[in-house]
């Protein structure tokens, strides 16, 4: 089992990103369950739920960086025992730091199960909350291996916007993309070789 850490502030395209990528490990043969993060309702499409089989683990009452971050540890574990999927994504709550979150699951988590932080960012908004929330931004895109900078479909990220989330994300690859747009299996695609998990 592999591990997706999807993260990514409020309203960025983590649930559009994560319905794409269940759809496509089952269109390509693959196995998967979810964890969820999020405040309110599940965000897994019902009808993929219903065609896919997964199992999905809705984790609330607080976030998986600070206050339930045990309850994440022991999720992973017991999916990881009794389902063993392909891929275990975790979309984790608009709020949660990548930082927080990488640091829980490296001290506690199971060494045998890769992990690989995918941050998602809103093009169309980042400008905006770069300049009035650039701590929480840095701190969910730092660590990531991949940084999907989504809703290119609307609108195109500077290059100065770019630059800043390299600056943030030292080492991750940066890839535009339209979550809403793009074909399952490229999209998945994409975040494999994001990942350095492409065959």
């Amino acid at each position: 089992m592999k591990m997706l850490l999807l993260g990514g502030f409020l309203g960025s395209g983590k649930t559009a990103v994560l319905n794409r990528v269940i759809r496509a490990i089952s269109q390509v043969g693959g196995t998967s369950a979810v964890i969820e993060n999020e405040i309110g309702q599940l965000g897994v499409d019902d009808a993929l739920v219903r065609e896919t089989g997964i199992r999905v683990t809705p984790l609330f009452g607080g976030c998986v960086c600070c206050e339930i971050s045990g309850d994440l540890v022991q999720a992973v574990g017991q999916i990881a025992d009794e389902v063993n999927p392909d891929w275990l994504v975790v979309e984790m709550t608009g709020l949660a730091l990548m930082t927080d979150v990488l640091s829980v699951l490296s001290r506690y988590g199971r060494p045998d199960i890769p992990v690989h932080p995918v941050s998602v960012v809103d093009a169309s908004r980042f400008g905006m909350l770069s300049g009035v929330m650039a701590p929480v931004l840095e701190r969910q895109l730092r660590g990531a291996e991949l940084v999907l900078v989504n809703k290119a479909d609307v609108v195109q990220p500077t290059q100065e916007q770019l630059d800043l989330i390299a600056g943030w994300a030292p080492g991750a690859r940066i890839r535009t993309v339209s979550a809403e747009k793009t074909e399952d299996t490229v999209l998945w695609q994409t975040i494999l070789e994001g990942v350095g998990e492409a065959q």
